[in-house]
């Protein structure tokens, strides 16, 4: 596993090696396994991460030439930080076998998101609860 510029195409030539141990750690948190100090040690990598503007490619597939990526996110309501999936069409997938592995969503989403209009640029779940917070905040027209 290694840590690479945010924006990376999945390409680890520059980017930092994470220790295989540390690796494991990330990877016990991630799944919900790990101890306290896993999840301190865990939550401190994906902090520095996202502060550095890096993201995690990971190792799951040793022969590609470009990794499956995951993002460091900050969520404000739990005052928390995990890891987002970068799973759109073109960038490169986990193994069927690794903890980061996602399924796309099923074609019901994706119809749904055609019909109405919902930008369905990746496929996955959350995509389908992004398009619509935008109009949350808009006035009615009329009184």
């Amino acid at each position: 596993m290694w840590l690479v510029d945010h924006g990376s195409k999945g390409d680890v030539s520059n980017g930092i090696p994470i220790d295989k141990k540390v690796r494991d750690i990330l990877m016990r948190w991630y799944v919900g396994e790990g101890s306290a100090q896993d999840h301190a040690i865990a939550v401190a990598l994906v902090g520095l991460a996202r502060r550095e503007h890096k993201w995690f490619a990971c190792d799951c597939t040793p022969h590609a030439d470009r990794k499956p990526l995951l993002s460091p996110i900050y969520l404000t309501t739990s005052a928390t930080y995990f890891l987002r999936r970068l799973n759109a069409a073109h960038r490169p997938k986990h193994r069927t076998d690794c903890p980061f592995y996602t399924e796309m969503a099923p074609p019901l989403f994706r119809t749904i998101g055609k019909v109405s209009g919902l930008p369905l640029e990746t496929g996955d779940y959350f995509d389908v609860l992004r398009g619509g917070a935008p109009h949350l905040a808009t006035q009615p027209d009329g009184s």
